[in-house]
């Protein structure tokens, strides 16, 4: 959960906002997210970090609306040695870019969830 919030203030922001997008027009998701706060965190206790590491779904909604609305819609790196990509010969010294994009399925909230979690890379 660390991860989700250790981002600048205007990419934390962005990633709230469409979290929020997300779960509005995903309304079984949001209930789903709805109980699993109640269940883990009364509102009456001050919360805190140990809360958050057991909210497995709203981990996985922010993860998701970064997914599908990522705040850096690409990723450049220079390459530091020549490389065959697909075939092809690609040079020392060229810019490669992914760019990321989503699937048309519907936003997944649990696909971040539960055992995949437990493999996640660390700096995802």
């Amino acid at each position: 959960m660390t991860s989700s919030f250790s981002l600048p203030s205007s990419q934390t922001s962005f990633t709230l906002l469409f979290t929020l997008y997300c779960l509005a027009k995903n309304p079984t998701a949001q209930q789903q997210l709805r109980d699993e706060i109640n269940r883990v965190w009364d509102g009456e206790e001050e919360l805190t970090p140990a809360h958050f590491t057991q909210m497995k779904l709203l981990s996985g909604s922010l993860k998701e609306a970064q997914r599908l609305y990522p705040a850096a819609p690409f990723n450049a790196r220079v390459l530091k040695q020549d490389l065959v990509l697909s075939g092809y010969d690609v040079p020392q010294g060229v810019s490669l870019r992914h760019i990321v994009h989503r699937d048309v399925d519907e936003s997944k909230t649990q696909r971040y969830t539960y055992l995949h979690v437990m493999y996640m890379h660390v700096y995802y």
